[in-house]
């Protein structure tokens, strides 16, 4: 296999995808788009062991065969075109072992048969595994560095994973997983154990707001890194910002969690977005 197999491999993951930042990443130049394209091929393969149906073993089986993978990739020697592909990044952009193995890390908490968060501290070190490591991973690629990466990738990663927290309830709850802290659902009175009883419960909504108001700190946080940044550089991560903030205030207005409820973006919202803070910044 060649690199052009490789990236020619992450790219067509990236189209089957579906993913609704698709034209933000067509939007960077080849070698940054070729960059991000194995970034997300891989975040997309773990991803899809943590929520497909084998049984837990099975899926830390697999996701151990990744772990090895990224150790082969920095040791110069990987097997697979996602990480031939990861290799050339990895080296072009300086990406860091240690964030590639958190997101693993976060894969193999989401592969357990009940998913249970403690306090808020757990919350943020859950979060820092599967959103702001991801961050950390895709800001170099943009061209953010340094201090202003590590403090992008904490904001933005938290606000994201919160907002996809709250759009999943449901969907969590029917695979067994509750995000929202235990000590918090404690504090409103509740105590069932059972998620999809924790999330209909009446007081559950104050649970839901204050969420969401600690989402928005944190996207405003974000925006201010971003507005202080290389136009271009922030771009894309921008795109991400205004999209799910959007999706945020879709789920605020519900006053509580809604089942059956989409908050997923239109395609006219989304391409607004694309050319208000994407194409018309870049130029």
């Amino acid at each position: 296999m060649t690199k052009i197999d490789a990236f020619r491999h992450v790219a067509q993951v990236v189209n089957r995808s579906g993913t609704s930042f698709y034209w933000s990443m067509r939007l960077l130049p080849r070698n940054r788009r070729l960059g991000i394209y194995s970034v997300y091929a891989f975040c997309r393969e773990v991803d899809d062991i943590a929520d497909c149906d084998l049984p837990p073993s099975k899926k830390l089986e697999k996701l151990g065969e990744w772990r090895e993978e990224i150790n082969k990739v920095f040791s110069g020697v990987p097997k697979t075109l996602i990480g031939q592909a990861l290799q050339s990044s990895a080296k072009a952009f300086g990406l860091n072992k240690i964030d590639f193995l958190s997101v693993i890390d976060g894969m193999e908490q989401d592969s357990a048969l009940e998913v249970r968060i403690r306090n808020w501290e757990s919350l943020e070190d859950y979060m820092d595994l599967v959103s702001c490591s991801v961050g950390r991973l895709s800001n170099p690629i943009f061209g953010i560095r340094g201090d202003e990466n590590e403090k992008l990738a904490e904001s933005l990663g938290q606000a994201l994973q919160l907002t996809n927290i709250l759009r999943d309830l449901f969907e969590d709850a029917s695979n067994n997983r509750l995000y929202v802290p235990r000590d918090m659902i404690r504090e409103q009175g509740i105590f069932s154990k059972i998620p999809s009883e924790v999330i209909l419960h009446p007081e559950f909504k104050e649970i839901y707001k204050k969420i969401i108001k600690r989402a928005e700190i944190l996207f405003e946080r974000a925006c201010s890194i971003i507005s202080a940044g290389d136009r271009k550089n922030v771009v894309p991560t921008s795109l991400m910002l205004q999209n799910y903030w959007r999706v945020l205030k879709k789920l605020e207005k519900t006053n509580g969690p809604k089942r059956g409820e989409h908050f997923n973006l239109s395609k006219f919202e989304i391409m607004w977005i694309l050319v208000r803070y994407g194409i018309l910044k870049w130029h």
